[in-house]
């Protein structure tokens, strides 16, 4: 169980939900999927969006719905590490 631990992820965001004072962020990394969850704060300053690859390090939460996700405190523990790709036509 990780639930309380601080721990790092680096994934391509591939889907975002936005809820009441948040974002749910979806990560795809080489273990799978994560999510993060980015309050108005962190998502305000540290704004992401689909195709980015991002560093996130933040607690492990557990969410009424009983899913885990990673809850950054702070703006400067999400950065990106990768751009989306520009798609061409």
């Amino acid at each position: 169980n990780q639930r309380g631990e601080i721990v790092r992820v680096v994934g391509e965001v591939v889907a975002i939900e936005k809820i009441s004072s948040a974002q749910d962020v979806l990560l795809r990394d080489e273990s799978g999927a994560q999510f993060v969850r980015l309050w108005r704060v962190v998502a305000e300053r540290a704004p992401v969006e689909v195709g980015m690859t991002i560093d996130v390090v933040g607690r492990v939460r557990l969410s009424r719905q009983r899913r885990l996700f990673i809850e950054p405190a702070l703006p400067q523990d999400v950065s990106v590490v990768r751009l989306p790709e520009k798609q061409t036509s």
